[in-house]
């Protein structure tokens, strides 16, 4: 794509997405890889004012930066580092008026006046969402003086998880980092007709699968993999995913896990959804391997489900607030089953007959039993009880409130269960 600009300096914006004849597997699935470059150009054709490339990650809706500044075949290019390069303040700016894609945009980075390094880093980011895309990833080259990492946090950018020698992993996301967009531009460059799917899968994928659910599945804006940094314990992280067993894609699973700094597992919850009925199935909370959950946080709650409560208030409503880490990653199944528009979640609680985790269920939301087996009162004599509960509920009983910022919006996928052939369950 090109465009036409009307800036002092910058007469030409480009675009160039390649979906490259090299192949990556997706649960058998040969899927293209796919980078996207963008490049401002000055009155002189192939005058490149600045240049940023990036390479998609669909399945974890990131997008990895690999170059920002000015590629070595451009006019001007010197041997100097070019991430110094791409800090470099042109003389023209370039107004955002704090809008970027789509509306995109952070109170803190309103009415700024950004570079054009920074247009073009924006610009790439903004037609990365096209794909599904929610965090951009870089690592820093930093010279050591630390300059170059604060200009990336001055972007919003803010340290990552990983380490990686003497670069520095930083992480945004993607909503602000597209906010550095013109707006102008932006509209100029993409095509309204763009199909993002239709274009990196062609008839490659849509001649060979018949199933509408598979289809939609193994598109490119439909992320897999979810993480992020948990506030509890220090240096925790969650991670969740999508998934399908026996390439049953009418059945997706999802799993979610916690674990410590050392990348100890600590918690795990699996469920499988039954798209046709819209039922969420809870097959194990604990830890993988049937085991419970680490000794470290059981019992302890300590995730935020609502608002910050107030000092006034009791402290029996506000420990109400709070869930343990095995009900959290419930909460996290139940956000991703309302992906689906799923109605419902049922989990059968494996009681030692003292009837404790039945009540621990029943407070959360789960429904009491109907028809209570023989000798079971108030929970006492209970063994297996099958409990269901509304899945939205359990989503705003259990699930942390900056963990639902992490996870895809409800009833985006709803659409799925009506697309099931018939005869499907």
């Amino acid at each position: 794509w090109c465009a036409d600009v009307e800036h002092v300096t910058v007469a030409r914006v480009h675009a160039r997405l390649t979906a490259s004849s090299q192949m990556k597997s997706v649960l058998e699935t040969l899927c293209p890889r796919c980078t996207i470059e963008v490049w401002a150009e000055g009155s002189e054709e192939g005058d490149r004012l600045a240049s940023c490339k990036g390479s998609l990650r669909p399945r974890e809706s990131r997008l990895h930066v690999d170059w920002l500044g000015r590629v070595k075949d451009c006019v001007g290019f010197e041997s100097a580092d070019a991430w110094e390069d791409s800090q470099q303040k042109p003389q023209t700016p370039i107004s955002s008026s704090g809008v970027g894609a789509g509306g995109l945009g952070s109170k803190s980075t309103q009415f700024r006046r950004w570079t054009i390094s920074e247009a073009v880093f924006g610009l790439m980011a903004a037609i990365s969402t096209l794909f599904g895309v929610l965090v951009v990833e870089l690592e820093a080259e930093d010279n050591g003086s630390g300059r170059l990492v604060r200009w990336y946090l001055g972007l919003g950018f803010f340290m990552g998880s990983r380490s990686l020698g003497e670069d520095v992993s930083l992480e945004a996301p993607v909503r602000v980092i597209a906010g550095l967009a013109p707006r102008k531009w932006l509209r100029a460059i993409i095509p309204s007709v763009f199909d993002p799917w239709g274009w990196l899968q062609g008839e490659r994928l849509t001649s060979k699968v018949d199933n509408p659910v598979e289809r939609v599945l193994l598109s490119s804006d439909v992320p897999w993999r979810w993480t992020w940094q948990a506030e509890w314990p220090a240096g925790a992280s969650v991670e969740a995913r999508l998934s399908v067993a026996k390439s049953d894609f009418n059945r997706p699973a999802f799993q979610a896990t916690i674990c410590g700094q050392d990348g100890v597992e600590l918690a795990s919850a699996r469920g499988s959804l039954r798209l046709r009925q819209g039922l969420l199935r809870v097959l194990w909370l604990g830890r993988s391997q049937s085991r419970p959950a680490h000794p470290s946080i059981s019992g302890r709650a300590k995730y935020l489900i609502g608002a910050m409560p107030s000092e006034d208030e009791d402290l029996e409503l506000n420990a109400s607030r709070k869930v343990t880490a095995p009900m959290a990653l419930l909460g996290v199944l139940a956000a991703l089953a309302r992906w689906f528009d799923a109605a419902s979640v049922e989990l059968t609680a494996l009681d030692d007959g003292s009837g404790r985790l039945l009540r621990h269920f029943l407070r959360h939301g789960f429904a009491d039993p109907r028809e209570k087996v023989s000798g079971c009162t108030d929970g006492v004599g209970c063994s297996d009880i099958r409990l269901r509960a509304p899945c939205a509920a359990l989503v705003q009983r259990c699930c942390p409130l900056n963990w639902r910022e992490r996870l895809p919006p409800e009833a985006e996928l709803g659409m799925l269960a009506n697309m099931l052939p018939r005869d499907e369950e």
